[in-house]
């Protein structure tokens, strides 16, 4: 049995009129856009099922699986209320009244030394 060198590309290309391969490229470049800038590892997988429906016919199936890494994600610190609530302030905690203050300079004096 002699195998085409091409098989393997040839089915990819015509897998859905091109659909998967289109899918898997943009995939693929996700893949390798988001490793670069988390640096951690992602994986692109395509899986084929292949069932024979006689005459020499057979019916393909893709399903393309992708493990892409995310960015990691900040936090928001808040406080819950005794009835349920969030709220960004403690509610626990007094406000304390602030003022303006004055940053008029003031006259500095020197002392003489001995």
């Amino acid at each position: 049995m002699t195998t085409r060198p091409d098989l393997w590309n040839a089915t990819v290309a015509t897998l859905r009129q091109g659909l998967t391969q289109e899918e898997l490229s943009e995939k693929l470049s996700e893949a390798v856009c988001m490793a670069r800038e988390t640096g951690k590892q992602a994986k692109v997988a395509l899986e084929i099922t292949v069932k024979p429906i006689g005459d020499g016919q057979y019916e393909l199936r893709d399903k393309i699986t992708a493990k892409i890494p995310e960015h990691q994600r900040g936090i928001t610190l808040m406080f819950g209320t005794p009835d349920g609530n969030l709220m960004r302030d403690d509610p626990r905690q007094r406000n304390l009244d602030l003022r303006a203050v004055d940053d008029t300079p003031e006259e500095f004096k020197t002392v003489e030394e001995n």
